[in-house]
């Protein structure tokens, strides 16, 4: 059975509510209640946590209306989750939503993934990382639900079972008058493969491994990746050093520069969306949020 006593798991509450500009104490006179405070060290609101087997779930909301989740669940291994997040007025929708998931050990000491979710300003950026897993994803939505551009990587770590390894690379962009996608594919038990139809065979699982960390490598993908951490830097201080410090696989393609190699740079040069340069997306949103707000009028 998990140990679920308060004083081993308060550390891990508080370093995924630190992230959202809260931290909390044990209370000194009642060790089954936890006084919860925002970044200014105002006290917020105190919560009796009553464990359980297999977890709990404590909410709160503090003064600016802003709604916390924190929930732990101890199936497998230890996963901690932090939520974050304030609908707009007379609406299903979110102003902004923040959602951290740590994954530990069976034994709540080693960290196994973190898996981060934002949306705000009509981006939502998504990231996992874990030893077998990587994954980043960056969407720019208008009215919350329409995509207008997108970058998304995708690489599952070659393991024991060649079928269920993978690796994507995607860029789309889509407008009143256009729609371009285009996807880089790759199967360790296959090929890669792009939307010209360009296909690289493979040889072995060994090949695989390194032409997928290579395109990672990229300086489009780069990019990408600082471009998500930045941006959750901004919003969430002191997460991007945490991801840095915690997952080896930054220094893996940051450190390491990309080694051009024949038909993949083709491929890659053949998948990058002008329309998605970080520098355009920004303008891909403002137009279509304009030629929808048109739409809207005509239709009054």
């Amino acid at each position: 059975m998990k140990n679920l006593e308060l004083q081993n798991i308060i550390e891990k509450i508080n370093l995924g509510l630190n992230f959202l500009g809260y931290h909390v104490v044990i209370n000194g006179e009642n060790s089954s209640q936890i006084d919860i405070y925002n970044k200014d060290n105002e006290f917020v609101c105190s919560k009796i946590i009553e464990l359980k087997e297999h977890g709990f779930v404590m909410l709160f909301c503090d003064n600016k209306g802003c709604n916390i989740k924190y929930e732990l669940r101890t199936d497998d291994n230890f996963k901690h989750y932090f939520t974050s997040y304030n609908k707009l007025e007379n609406s299903i929708d979110y102003s902004h939503f923040y959602n951290i998931v740590l994954t530990y050990d069976s034994e709540n000491k080693d960290l196994v993934s973190i898996n981060v979710e934002t949306a705000k300003d009509d981006v939502i950026r998504r990231m996992e990382v874990s030893d077998s897993y990587f994954n980043l994803d960056l969407c720019y939505l208008y009215n919350y639900h329409v995509l207008c551009g997108r970058r998304f990587l995708e690489y599952k770590f070659p393991k024991t079972h060649r079928e269920n390894s993978r690796f994507i690379m995607l860029e789309s962009a889509s407008g009143e008058l256009y729609c371009k996608q285009r996807i880089l594919n790759g199967n360790p038990s296959w090929y890669f493969k792009d939307s010209s139809n360009r296909i690289l065979s493979l040889e072995e699982i060994d090949q695989f491994n390194m032409l997928s960390v290579n395109i990672l490598r990229h300086p489009r993908n780069k990019e990408l990746f600082n471009k998500i951490l930045d941006d959750y830097n901004s919003q969430m201080p002191g997460l991007k050093n945490f991801i840095t410090d915690n997952c080896g696989i930054y220094d893996y393609i940051t450190l390491f520069k990309y080694i051009p190699f024949g038909t993949i740079d083709k491929m890659i040069k053949g998948t990058i969306v002008k329309k998605c340069d970080l520098e355009n997306l920004d303008a891909l949103l403002t137009k279509a949020k304009k030629y929808d707000s048109k739409q809207e009028t005509r239709t009054r």
